[in-house]
């Protein structure tokens, strides 16, 4: 095991104010941003895979995955300073296009319209990680890793962790150990699932034409499929939505991957080419029922899980992290060190991301439900509802904005 980086302060009997289990995206973002605002406070980091620019194993978060970064969280990781590196390895959308295979009505959303640069940018989570890890070299948080963070409790005044070979004692805890229920368990919270009977498929697909910046939202009666922009003017980051008796689409040859892939999408983008390593992931919607305690909060994939068809996750996780942190600045600012952690500022920041969160689960949630099945009861309503959204501008403009994460 290594650690990185000394504290910058005596703790009393506390090894760090602040502990973040879990380094994926997430937990990295979430301290450094701390770090960032609160210099003077003793950060650590814990990861069971080493934390480095170049790692090996590789956190598995940074894996051949992509992130859509909405344009709200651009803002507000611009004190990050990754804006310029991230531009370099990302592809821009100009244009979010949302269709309904068999349907005729259809919506969409354009930087130009709503006088922005741009709508956001498609990560590979890769490249991510690379600036983030980047960064965490740099900075003064403790990094340590490789260590497996098998029990957590509660004590006077903050958190104990350990290992199997070492304990340390925080004043906050932060998890953002992904969807293991593992620690949670251990502290009795228990979460609610939601399972769609589906699986992702994730791959990267050359076409024959460029992709012009548009991300596209294809909705059909075997599930959506997702195409979003990287940095090559013709390849697209594919997620497409697979029900349990779609399975097999999965594990066909590259080729009949390729023309079943291309069945669904249509031919708006020339014939799909190549095709990348795939990957499948069992989708289901988990939502913690706890999110904070005293001197404990959950984030990230361990307070909620969603569903990728509107590539809200990150985006809704980097929400929670920056009213997280200026609830912790707030705090000690206000009432010093000892304030960290208590309960009313964490039930304040609970209540002030509950709507937000509310609405971002919902809308991923329902898009599920509507946009999976062909059925009257459900194709009705939906092209109905992209028609008023054609025509109302005030209400399209909004759904632009809580998705970009701006409402």
């Amino acid at each position: 095991m290594t650690v990185s980086a000394v504290k910058s302060q005596d703790n009393g009997s506390f090894d760090f104010d602040i502990a973040i289990v879990g380094a994926g995206m997430v937990g990295i973002t979430a301290a450094l941003l701390l770090a960032k605002r609160l210099p003077s406070l003793s950060i650590a980091l814990f990861d069971q895979y080493a934390l480095a620019p170049r790692p090996e194993p590789f956190q598995p978060s940074f894996d051949q995955r992509a992130t859509a970064l909405a344009a709200g969280s651009l803002e507000a990781l611009a004190e990050l300073n990754l804006s310029q590196q991230l531009q370099a390895v990302s592809g821009k959308i100009n244009r979010v296009q949302v269709s309904d295979k068999g349907h005729w009505s259809g919506t969409g959303f354009s930087a130009e319209k709503l006088a922005l640069e741009q709508l956001g940018l498609v990560v590979p989570n890769a490249a991510l990680g690379q600036c983030l890890m980047t960064q965490l070299a740099q900075s003064t948080i403790a990094r340590i890793a490789p260590i497996g963070v098998e029990r957590v409790a509660a004590i006077a005044g903050g958190y104990r962790l350990a290992s199997s070979e070492q304990t340390f004692a925080t004043r906050l805890l932060i998890l953002a150990d992904g969807a293991s229920d593992t620690l949670k368990k251990q502290l009795g919270i228990a979460s609610s699932r939601t399972e769609y009977l589906q699986s992702a498929v994730i791959a990267n697909l050359r076409c024959e034409k460029h992709h012009q910046g548009v991300a596209y939202e294809r909705f059909t009666a075997d599930g959506p499929m997702a195409m979003l922009p990287l940095a090559d003017p013709q390849v697209m980051a594919l997620v497409w939505t697979l029900k349990a008796q779609d399975q097999h689409l999965a594990d066909l040859p590259d080729a009949e991957f390729l023309v079943q892939a291309q069945r669904r999408f249509g031919d708006r983008l020339g014939n799909f080419v190549a095709l990348s390593k795939r990957d499948v992931y069992p989708l289901a919607l988990v939502e913690a029922q706890e999110q904070v305690r005293a001197h404990l909060v959950l984030l990230g994939n361990a307070a909620h899980f969603l569903h990728p068809v509107a590539g809200q996750g990150f985006n809704l996780s980097v929400r929670d992290t920056v009213a997280l942190v200026e609830t912790i600045e707030q705090s000690v600012q206000q009432n010093g060190l000892d304030a960290l952690g208590q309960l009313s500022d964490l039930l304040d920041y609970q209540a002030k991301r509950g709507t937000d969160q509310w609405l971002t689960t919902q809308y991923s949630h329902q898009l599920v439900n509507w946009f999976s099945s062909d059925h009257w009861l459900h194709f009705i309503p939906r092209q109905s509802a992209m028609m008023l959204l054609n025509n109302l501008p005030l209400a399209k403009q909004w759904l632009a904005n809580q998705s970009m994460g701006r409402a």
